[in-house]
């Protein structure tokens, strides 16, 4: 049995190596064309439903009135105009993971993405779009300035995704803030202006992804806020940090990734000679060693500095190297 010993190996495996199974395991929307600064919402009245990497995206496109909802993808760079003639910007100004192109997403009834077969999503990507930030900041005519006059009102705009299984059944909810003035101290007040990873590992494996969102700025017309937030570079988990496997490949779960502290390693299947963890960092050097009996674990890298590492586990017949990273 082949083992990597230093990060070498480890690295020229990562140009061996393809796609897994040769499939396109993250949904990021550059692979999609747009001219610089702009956006597609649609080309035709009715469904235009597109695909983004492993994902397919929900969209309602009205010739008509020239209105959409569900998704659309963007590189609009305006970060400063406030209005709804800016309902396709992002307030990061970018994609995640510097990235062009992201999508944005409207609220009105289309708002699913959906996966060919039973997928495990590591997390995706989520900010404000400009016009939702900037109203929240400033408020409007028809919004209220996140705080009030004095700062102190609770307020909050939330995300909520829900995950589905093959059959259309709920399996559990995830709620992000994009916004949250409740906090006793004012200071820690905020509405989300870079991206940040949402970890839905806790999901398992999906079928459907739906999105609302809520808000405390309501009136007789439902929600004030701006009903827009824009998402990139959905992972599927295990996939895009998987730089070497055999043919048999371990099944198992790697998450959260990126991590804070911990990482888990659950096993599908039992190894039944255990199984040999070893984690080096970017020059080669082994880290930590250890060896798994159980079908869940949890290894404890809290002492471990923010950056890149490669996990190796390795059983009596698999061996399969993941690039992990610190936050």
């Amino acid at each position: 049995m082949k083992k990597f010993t230093n990060a070498t190996a480890i690295i020229a495996a990562m140009f061996l190596c393809t796609n897994f199974y040769g499939q396109t395991l993250n949904s990021g929307f550059d692979d999609l064309s747009l001219d610089s600064n702009s956006y597609w919402i649609g080309s035709s009245y009715g469904s235009n439903d597109f695909t983004s990497g492993f994902a397919h995206f929900s969209q309602f496109f009205d010739t008509t009135y020239y209105t959409w909802n569900g998704f659309a993808y963007s590189n609009v760079i305006d970060t400063i105009t406030s209005s709804w003639i800016n309902q396709y910007a992002c307030r990061a100004g970018i994609g995640a993971e510097n990235t062009n192109n992201y999508g944005v997403f409207y609220q009105w009834g289309n708002d699913s993405v959906w996966f060919d077969s039973l997928t495990q999503i590591s997390g995706l990507y989520v900010t404000n779009s400009t016009y939702a930030a900037l109203t929240m900041q400033n408020g409007d005519a028809f919004s209220k300035k996140f705080g009030g006059e004095t700062g102190n009102d609770p307020d909050w705009f939330l995300l909520s995704i829900y995950a589905f299984d093959n059959e259309s059944n709920i399996i559990d909810t995830v709620e992000y803030y994009l916004a949250d003035y409740r906090f006793d101290d004012n200071a820690s007040d905020y509405i989300l202006a870079d991206w940040q990873f949402v970890d839905l590992s806790s999901l398992g494996k999906i079928k459907t992804l739906k999105f609302s969102l809520s808000s405390s700025d309501n009136g007789d017309w439902g929600m004030n806020t701006p009903a827009y937030f824009c998402l990139d570079e959905i992972k599927a988990a295990n996939s895009l940090n998987l730089i070497s496997f055999n043919k048999s490949e371990l099944d198992l779960n790697i998450y959260p990734n990126p991590f804070v502290n911990y990482v888990n390693v659950n096993f599908q299947v039992l190894p039944v000679d255990g199984a040999h963890i070893q984690i080096f960092n970017i020059t080669g050097q082994l880290i930590l060693k250890q060896i798994f009996w159980n079908y869940s674990n949890v290894i404890d890298l809290r002492e471990l500095n923010n950056g890149i590492y490669f996990i190796n586990i390795s059983t009596a017949k698999n061996t399969i190297t993941y690039k992990i990273i610190k936050e």
